[in-house]
């Protein structure tokens, strides 16, 4: 297909106008500025272990290099820190509670429009190379827009380097046409594989080419997995360790610090042999966002080397970075979410939003235009099912003395409700608030001083000085709760009575019409 790019001056006053102008006027995919879009996702990539976010180790030098030349985004947050639930979210830019992936093996369901098919739908290539080996093609859903062109390797857990090189092989073959190509690497999650090193990819100095293994994790000394017969072993050592019932020892610890690292380091390597692929096949133009599905905990709060239960920013804070042609490198403070995303990407292509999009456009932001500043909800992403789960246990315990409660598989099925899970409003760079429906009777209110406490170390709930803000995020999180558990119910009774601001911060979350 033949087109006309316009200027990236042009691209840059068309982003001036409105969302809805810019969307029902602007100029057709054969006008585009820009020859295609590449979207990658780095599973488990907390920001504060890249260079760019002010790390100390050489974790991501072609990450940092991109991020000098593009826009960084300070804080971005996902909507849920779990896999499958995040995606949904970003490729959709909708929240858990609407597009009701709840659990990993949940499936998205079709009535749920993704970027993606919007892409599709505008005549252009599409193309996805997903390392996530429980996916399964037509039964997680992210397929949608994809079709044939969406490859999750049939379950293999692929590292970055054969991702990389399959991606690179689909540009050489698509990249002539309008495209929109997804990658997601899944390297740095757990296990920790200490990285195989190569001409092109020597190990990073902190990470000893004879170290022993992590023996928190099933695998030996040169990274292979174990016997499938020690997996059982494996499960109870990580209950033990992962909610701190047990300390691993300080060599341990560092270890696997130093394997996350690395890890790190070599996904970084390939995402610039992907970015040098753009540039050899001439599509330097293309639009590209790297960010994350969620972070990793590194033992904050006494949680080890997981994800998914707790909404600190070690899980919930991503990197974000924006390279677009015309746009000038930049840091944007303002918070934003990854739910935002796609809004915007269909921004920067001037096509139609999503029909249901929760999310809102930050394009007029790349090009150093005020971007409002706005709440976001987070809620947890796992069932409380590990024995060893604090939160859990005081539930069994609760649930277990109860008269007629006794039943394991009822006490089961109920500890895997939405309702039970933790809830986070982040409103900003000054606070974010955390209820906890079950840590306490009548629930547990958290409250960390963004910019004041980055490792939220200080909990702020009972600070005069922010009663009336705290006060405020816990009555939207109490109302959350709320509509989950009459979702839960079949939706039966009253709507739901919330005063006017309360009201005004669960629209800007997206929680309107009972969502």
């Amino acid at each position: 297909m033949q087109r006309t790019r316009l200027s990236a001056s042009l691209a840059a006053g068309l982003l001036v106008l409105s969302s809805a102008l810019f969307q029902s006027c602007g100029p057709s995919v054969d006008d585009s500025p820009y020859p295609g879009m590449v979207l990658v996702t780095i599973d488990t990539l907390r920001a504060d272990h890249l260079g760019c976010y002010g790390y100390a180790r050489a974790t991501s030098p072609r990450l940092d290099a991109f991020a000098a030349g593009g826009v960084r985004f300070e804080r971005a947050v996902v909507a849920t820190p779990r896999t499958t639930q995040s995606l949904a979210s970003l490729l959709t830019a909708t929240t858990p509670a609407s597009h009701q992936v709840r659990r990993l093996e949940h499936r998205l369901l079709p009535e749920h429009f993704t970027v993606a098919e919007r892409f599709l739908e505008e005549e252009f290539t599409t193309g996805a190379f997903v390392s996530i080996p429980y996916f399964r093609k037509d039964a997680q859903g992210f397929e949608q827009g994809f079709g044939e062109e969406f490859d999750f390797f049939a379950g293999r857990d692929v590292r970055a380097g054969e991702l990389t090189d399959q991606a690179i092989a689909w540009l050489e073959v698509h990249g002539d046409e309008p495209f929109f190509l997804w990658v997601h690497y899944r390297d740095p999650h757990a296990p920790y594989f200490r990285p195989e090193p190569s001409a092109d990819f020597p190990l990073p100095a902190w990470v000893d080419p004879a170290m022993e293994h992590f023996h928190y994790w099933p695998i030996d000394e040169e990274g292979n997995p174990r016997d499938p017969a020690r997996m059982n072993e494996y499960r109870a050592m990580k209950e033990l360790h992962k909610f701190g019932a047990r300390r691993l020892p300080d060599e341990d610890i560092e270890r696997g610090r130093a394997l996350y690292d690395a890890e790190i380091a070599y996904t970084d390597h390939h995402v610039g042999r992907l970015l040098d692929g753009l540039s050899r096949l001439g599509l330097e133009d293309a639009v590209v966002v790297v960010t994350a599905d969620h972070g990793e905990s590194l033992g904050e709060h006494d949680f080890w080397f997981d994800h998914g239960e707790f909404l600190y920013d070690d899980c919930l804070r991503v990197p974000l970075l924006v390279r677009a042609p015309g746009v000038p490198a930049a840091v944007v403070r303002t918070q934003v979410g990854l739910i935002d995303v796609a809004p915007t990407l269909l921004d920067l292509f001037s096509l139609e939003a999503l029909p249901d999009a929760q999310g809102k456009s930050f394009a007029a932001a790349l090009f150093g235009h005020p971007l409002s500043a706005r709440a976001y909800v987070a809620e947890s992403g796992e069932p409380l099912l590990w024995g060893r789960n604090p939160r859990f246990a005081r539930l069994l315990a609760e649930r277990s003395a109860a008269p007629g409660r006794r039943d394991e598989a009822a006490l089961e099925r109920e500890t895997q409700s939405p309702a039970l899970r933790q809830r986070a409003l982040c409103a900003g760079s000054r606070l974010k608030v955390i209820l906890d429906p079950i840590a306490a009777p009548g629930g547990r209110i958290e409250a960390y001083r963004v910019d004041g406490d980055p490792g939220e170390i200080d909990n702020a709930a009972g600070d005069p000085l922010l009663a009336e803000e705290v006060q405020r995020a816990r009555k939207v999180l109490e109302v959350i709760v709320e509509m989950e558990r009459r979702r839960i119910a079949g939706g039966a009774g009253e709507a739901i009575e919330a005063d006017p601001e309360t009201a005004r911060i669960l629209a800007e979350c997206g929680y309107v019409g009972g969502r």
